[in-house]
């Protein structure tokens, strides 16, 4: 039998966990630990030296300042890898709490409906 258990981190989540142990005595059972994130984007680097412009003069010539392009902290796929590396250690923190010798299988996903997620 496969049971699945979403966790998203909080303590109502985790409280599934003494009836999961329970279950487990049965035979064949196997847990799938599921937990849903959204799609992480890179993050922009911080830069404090651009300042917003000054607002125009009466008859001061305008002048374009073309900004450069920006600098990525983290690119998406960093992102995605580190959101996906710290979904993996909370939901084998999880599994640890299981009892030993119990099958169990890992699932982070990363969708912006957690719902539709987890029917998939």
């Amino acid at each position: 039998m496969k049971i699945l258990a979403t966790f998203d981190g909080s303590w109502f989540s985790e409280s599934i966990l003494p009836q999961l142990e329970t279950l487990c005595a049965l035979p064949g059972t196997e847990i799938v630990l599921v937990s849903v994130a959204e799609m992480p984007h890179g993050q922009l680097r911080d830069d404090a030296s651009l300042k917003p412009a000054r607002p125009a003069i009466a008859g001061a010539t305008r002048t374009i300042i073309e900004s450069p392009p920006a600098e990525y902290a983290e690119t998406k796929e960093q992102a995605v890898e580190r959101r996906r590396a710290e979904l993996n250690d909370y939901l084998h923190g999880i599994a640890d709490r299981l009892p030993q010798g119990v099958p169990y299988r890992l699932s982070p996903l990363f969708r912006d409906d957690a719902a539709a997620a987890i029917i998939k």
